[in-house]
């Protein structure tokens, strides 16, 4: 899937490939690098609309004898139609993504484009049709939507069990005519609202996984997303408290002087920042990554206080459990990258980090490129932006890894889980207006707005020498 923005802040025209399984953005300041990957988040986050393709997609479905179908056959003929759509609703969502005017946005064009529909891990979208009976699209691992009817009810569980490929459709029973037309009319009235409904949500969701963005701002949202949250409630008692009886768009003004915007990257974050208790009750097949952070890098245990709180304990102390707000920097930056690996992540995540290496020395710079390396090779997607050439030299280390045996990986010091197949990585360098795909050899690739500045401080280096030898 191939993902463009045009008038796009700095951006004039900017292309990346979405289907690649690392996507690296690297480039000057204030080059656009963070519109471009909020924009793509932005696509993944908002609630795309598509139910004037859905009744059409419901009679093609159940037209089928199997109540089976493949979703590229579903997009066959309204793929074109489709991605213009959700690209238009995209844009017109951006002031709200961005927490701006809408007047930034007025000549901004967005638009998708792809060959097939690549499906990366499975999604279920169920609803009750009455007391027995529930109405179940299974979109498998392999793109086949699967029509159900289930005279069970424990569905709530059914999408974490699909994405963890645990779950089986032989445990269902496909939609039959002769089960449809047993349902009473009303029934039938409600299955066919439902089923296009359904349809509607579904295939968004078999073009955009789910996205999880870690800003720049992460640490920050680390350590006051408690204090903002208070604020808002006292907002909210400050409204209830209000006379309106000479005042009534108090309120609202009250809400424009004192809430605040949030851009949705932003606001996102600080939700889960304040609800860690709640989400830290499930337990991801993905934790073994959070623990590698833990041990390469952080040099101790991220853990929650009995009021949801964050916490760390170093190496050696266990028993001392420091707020974040007490913690060296390195553990604020990866402390939410950690509870993600650890509680929530799930296999077919669009991971976007902003600068991945914030507040790392360089040694942790090159641990956390072949975390992410090794997060990619577990299936996950990753986009990071990023400024450091050590990040840039050990991605092009785990790019040439992948052409050694495994063995000799190990006697240079990596897990062959580290290695990165260069056909899925894509690399940009945002800058001059653009963003300019970079070629991937099999020794990795070059960016040469930071090669300038190192090549500039060899020779800075040589010419100082050379004077002091004088």
């Amino acid at each position: 899937m191939f993902f463009r923005a045009q008038n796009l802040g700095p951006l004039r025209d900017a292309e990346i490939d979405l289907s690649k399984d690392l996507i690296v953005l690297a480039g000057p300041n204030n080059s656009g690098k963070t519109y471009l990957a909020w924009s793509v988040y932005g696509l993944h986050h908002f609630h795309a609309n598509l139910e004037s393709f859905g009744a059409k997609w419901a009679v093609r479905l159940m037209a089928t004898p199997e109540r089976r179908i493949d979703v590229n056959t579903l997009f066959a003929d309204d793929g074109p139609s489709v991605l213009e759509t959700l690209a238009d609703q995209c844009r017109a969502q951006l002031s709200h993504c961005f927490a701006a005017e809408a007047a930034r946005f007025t000549t901004t064009e967005l638009s998708v484009r792809l060959d097939r529909i690549s499906i990366s891990s499975g999604y279920t979208s169920s609803t009750m049709l009455d007391r027995n009976r529930a109405l179940v699209l299974i979109m498998d691992g392999a793109g086949q939507i699967h029509l159900l009817l289930s005279e069970r009810i424990y569905i709530g569980d059914l999408d974490s069990q699909l994405r963890n490929d645990r779950f089986a459709t032989t445990d269902w029973q496909p939609a039959t005519s002769a089960l449809v037309k047993a349902l009473s009319d009303e029934q039938q009235q409600t299955f066919s609202r439902h089923l296009s409904n359904k349809l509607a949500r579904l295939i968004p969701r078999a073009l955009f996984p789910e996205c999880v963005l870690f800003p720049a701002e992460r640490i920050a949202v680390n350590i006051f997303a408690k204090e903002l949250a208070l604020k808002r409630s006292e907002l909210i008692d400050e409204m209830v408290d209000a006379d309106l009886e000479d005042q009534p768009d108090k309120p609202l003004e009250l809400i424009r002087r004192k809430a605040g915007r949030y851009p949705w990257p932003i606001r996102d974050s600080l939700k889960v920042a304040n609800d860690l208790a709640n989400l830290s009750k499930d337990r991801s097949a993905f934790s073994d990554l959070a623990d590698e952070l833990e041990q390469a890098i952080l040099g101790g245990a991220v853990n929650l206080s009995d009021q949801g709180e964050l916490l760390f304990s170093p190496d050696g102390v266990p028993e001392t459990r420091l707020a974040i707000h007490l913690t060296a920097s390195v553990v604020k930056s990866l402390t939410s990258l950690v509870f993600y690996f650890r509680h929530l992540a799930q296999k077919g995540d669009f991971l976007i980090i902003d600068e991945p290496e914030l507040n790392l020395h360089p040694d942790n710079q090159r641990k956390i490129a072949r975390i992410l390396a090794k997060a990619v090779r577990r299936g996950f997607k990753v986009m990071i932006s990023t400024h450091s050439d050590y990040v840039l030299r050990e991605l092009n280390h785990l790019i040439m890894l992948n052409k050694l045996p495994a063995e000799e990986a190990r006697e240079l010091g990596y897990d062959p889980e580290f290695a990165l197949d260069p056909a899925k990585v894509g690399v940009y360098l945002v800058d001059d207006h653009r963003a300019e795909s970079i070629p991937i050899e099999d020794a990795g690739f070059s960016i040469k707005t930071i090669d300038a500045v190192v090549n500039q401080l060899n020779i800075d280096e040589q010419r100082l020498y050379a004077r002091l030898a004088d």
